[in-house]
């Protein structure tokens, strides 16, 4: 009788990890199954399981495991969203992280790993599709015309080149179903390509929902993960997101300063310093050099894909208006209007206000304190620790879009249970 039960409740934590796993592309702007309009009815089935698990958990959890900075954060995101926004989606959302959050916390070693394992492997088959429809379009560019698609206000299909709804699409050409396209195009190294977004509703997204997973990969410890996570590395490249390169300068910079100051003293002073300084040039430098930069480039007839302008125009002077917001905003702000992403550290203040705040700080010091316990452990432990740092200077600096969702919070919440397992995979 008593193997029974512990095997039901093995059985019932794989399927929480996974069913959490496969959630996290079905919030967040992940748009596949809003492609084949069953995304609300996938939802309500994933979190049967969940909410089955999270009530036999509920009063069989000690105290200190509601003491979770990523748990807390949620709870203080629903509580603020009552009293600033009061927006209804945003409830559901966040309601849902909170349960997901606490289920996940509670699943063993081996069924994170299991469910981590799942996340890559979404993440890969969504970014191997996005690569072969690249080169299909390569091919035969015209049919990219298809793929420059987007939800409207009213959840319709929309053209991006009417994007006001007068022209809904009705019907998908077959190309849709690999991913969708961005409207605009760059010359890449004489070649006019388009930018893959595989099925987010922005490129800006690509960091959280593909490199982290291809994180991950590389902290799977095994050869086979590990060139599955250099597939999502590629697509990420390839899809010209700003972030992506920002994130592979900063890793490629921690490599080299690593090896004169050491793990502690980057993390510890680097990415702040790097933020201030992005603060510094916007506020009392301007954005006039970065303009230039831009126009330059743009004449170039093979580096037109490094042209950033716009992005940088819009994410300078966004990020100036969130920071001024927040310095007076200290228990969150009801300005609806801020939603450019940027630091984490700016948009905890906005979402949840100064606590908002101490909690993130306390979040990542802790995660990357046990990261680097962790990752002493696997193989190319150099590499490893300056890609998470890259991802995680990107996000405090300048692009946290999607972080405090519930595919970010979930995300980061796998991340901080591998960290402090003391599993190490190696098969």
């Amino acid at each position: 009788m008593n193997y029974s039960i512990k095997t039901n409740i093995i059985s019932l934590n794989t399927i929480v990890a996974f069913c959490s796993a496969i959630l996290i592309f079905s919030f967040g702007k992940f748009e596949f199954l809003d492609l084949l309009g069953i995304n609300r009815l996938v939802q309500v089935v994933l979190f049967i399981p969940i909410v089955l698990f999270f009530f036999v958990k509920l009063f069989q959890s000690k105290q200190k495991n509601f003491i979770n900075p990523l748990l807390l954060l949620a709870v203080l995101l629903f509580v603020t969203n009552f009293f600033n926004k009061n927006i209804l989606n945003v409830y559901f959302e966040i309601g849902a992280s909170i349960i997901v959050i606490f289920s996940v916390l509670n699943l063993s070693d081996i069924d994170i790993k299991r469910g981590i394992k799942l996340i890559v492997f979404i993440a890969a088959l969504f970014s191997l599709l996005a690569l072969i429809q690249y080169f299909i379009l390569i091919l035969y560019p015209d049919l990219s015309d298809f793929t420059r698609i987007a939800q409207d206000d009213n959840g319709n299909w929309v053209t991006f080149s009417n994007f006001s709804g007068f022209k809904v699409v009705n019907s998908f050409h077959p190309i849709v179903f690999l991913g969708l396209y961005s409207p605009e195009t760059y010359n890449f190294f004489g070649i006019e390509v388009g930018r893959m977004r595989s099925f987010l509703s922005e490129p800006s997204l690509i960091n959280i929902f593909f490199l982290v997973p291809a994180l991950y990969a590389f902290l799977l410890n095994n050869k086979f993960w590990f060139k599955i996570g250099l597939i999502i590395i590629i697509f990420s490249i390839l899809s010209l997101s700003t972030s992506v390169l920002v994130c592979f300068i900063f890793s490629a910079s921690f490599y080299f300063f690593n090896k004169f100051f050491g793990f502690h003293f980057l993390f510890n002073f680097k990415p702040l310093i790097i933020l201030f300084l992005i603060l510094f040039i916007i506020k009392f430098i301007g954005i006039a050099l970065l303009v230039d930069y831009d126009s330059l480039v743009a004449q170039s007839d093979q580096f037109s894909f490094l042209s950033k302008g716009n992005s940088l125009v819009v994410r300078s002077a966004g990020t100036m208006m969130a920071l001024n917001e927040a310095l007076i905003s200290p228990f969150g702000s009801d300005n609806s209007d801020l939603t450019i992403p940027t630091s984490i550290y700016i948009n905890s203040i906005l979402s949840a206000g100064f606590i908002g705040l101490i909690l993130i700080i306390f979040f990542f010091r802790k995660l990357y304190f046990n990261f680097e316990k962790f990752s002493n452990k696997i193989r190319n432990t150099q590499i490893v620790n300056s890609f998470f740092f890259g991802i995680y200077c990107v996000f405090i600096t300048f692009n946290d879009y999607g972080l405090l969702n519930f595919s970010g919070l979930i995300l980061m919440t796998f991340l901080y249970k591998l960290v402090l397992s003391n599993i190490v995979i190696n098969e």
